[in-house]
């Protein structure tokens, strides 16, 4: 069944603007039992995390979806269908707790890290008037563990095989697999679209150590390269468990859960403060949107690790103009001259008219890291003094 589960929070109260935690289980499990010692029975999102973690609310997630669906041919329909009804859903769930505009924190298990990475996807690019609200899903998100979720390839053989191993122990009948071969790459597309939203975000990547028995083998369902890539500015580290225990821990003395509750610790911290900026941020960045006409543009970015305001004070109050760029640029930069020459080229082609003076827009377009930041921090600086008339330039950066 698909619902959002409160779990109960002991004594300790937390401010009003402290996290949601949102626990997202993996593929043919439950959003109890998936967190649930099976020998202890200790649910720690429920029985541990809230006496070491200072948080406002736990979730968990409960949908419908197996191995089978995820990796058949409409795998990336599908995956697209739940990643909209889980954005819509804890909306409405945020909306009746009164807890809108709080950060969120996601714990997620396997294929459960997929959904949450095709929300946030789908989430950031809800700007236009009408589903603006669903911009609460991206904009509060503040960090997000995975627990043996697949960034890369996936062998489509095993998860089968321990989706047919998983029901037959439920249902105490024989498992009867019929093997096949090859990987998919659903996983991979899903990441693909994520990447260029991986620095809005604290990641913690944890894989399995322990292999899983599938029938007369044992495989890990995860292995280390797509379970933890390697990004820079995130967190990386082994569970010694295998993928369905390698996040249920049965005592609070576990060195494991200790260094989950550890990183928790550090976000629900960190996190309101940030958010509560991005916030600020957000609201100018969703007014420019409306002002310039440009909502099919979507995609401000925000990253947590960087503090700056929106929009500065204007350079000259007789023009109103607005000045931001999202950091300063370097005084030995000197590279890309012949862009920078069409970019002033395209903005400021001559003698302006008024058949020519109104917005002018540019796109920036380019893989990461190959200096799209740097070029339009320049361009800006060098010619933020330039337009003395109407006209406004804006530049769409397209990270």
């Amino acid at each position: 069944m698909r619902a959002f589960t409160p779990l109960s929070i002991p004594q300790r109260s937390a401010p009003a603007d402290h996290d949601s935690i949102v626990a997202v289980h993996d593929v043919h499990d439950d959003s109890l039992e998936a967190w649930t010692d099976p020998k202890s029975r200790a649910n720690w999102l429920r029985d541990f995390l809230p006496e070491d973690v200072q948080v406002g609310r736990v979730l968990t997630y409960g949908y419908d979806s197996s191995a089978s669906a995820m990796f058949a041919d409409d795998a990336p329909e599908t995956i697209q269908r739940m990643a909209e009804t889980f954005v819509q859903e804890l909306r409405a769930d945020r909306q009746f707790a009164g807890t809108l505009r709080r950060p969120i924190i996601f714990v997620c298990h396997g294929m459960g890290g997929v959904l949450v990475k095709k929300s946030l996807v789908y989430a950031s690019t809800r700007t236009a008037p009408k589903v603006a609200h669903l911009w609460d899903h991206y904009v509060s998100t503040f960090a997000i563990l995975f627990f043996g979720t697949p960034h890369g390839h996936v062998d489509k053989s095993s998860w089968l095989e321990y989706e047919a191993m998983s029901k037959a122990a439920r249902h105490r009948v024989g498992a009867f697999f019929r093997p096949c071969k090859g990987s998919v790459q659903m996983p991979r597309l899903v990441d693909t679209d994520f990447a260029p939203l991986v620095k809005q975000f604290h990641l913690f990547f944890f894989w399995e150590e322990l292999p899983t028995r599938l029938g007369s083998r044992s495989a890990l369902l995860v292995d280390h390269p797509s379970a933890a890539p390697k990004l820079d500015n995130t967190e990386i580290a082994g569970i010694h468990a295998t993928h369905a225990d390698m996040c249920r821990f049965g005592s609070r003395t576990s060195s494991d859960y200790r260094t989950v509750i550890a990183a928790l610790g550090r976000y629900c911290e960190a996190a309101p403060g940030v958010i509560s900026r991005r916030w600020t941020q957000a609201e100018a960045a969703l007014k420019q949107l409306r002002m310039g006409e440009v909502e099919e543009m979507g995609g401000f970015g925000f990253d947590v690790r960087i503090e700056q305001p929106y929009l500065s004070k204007a350079i000259r109050s007789r023009d109103m103009i607005h000045f931001h760029i999202p950091e300063q640029a370097s005084h030995t930069y000197i590279g890309c001259q012949d862009l920078l020459g069409t970019l002033r080229s395209a903005f400021f082609p001559g003698k302006y008219s008024l058949e020519h003076a109104g917005r002018k827009s540019f796109v920036v377009f380019g893989m990461g890291g190959s200096g799209k930041t740097e070029l339009c921090s320049k361009f800006a600086t060098d010619n933020k003094h330039e337009l003395v008339s109407p006209p406004t330039v804006i530049i769409h950066h397209i990270f």
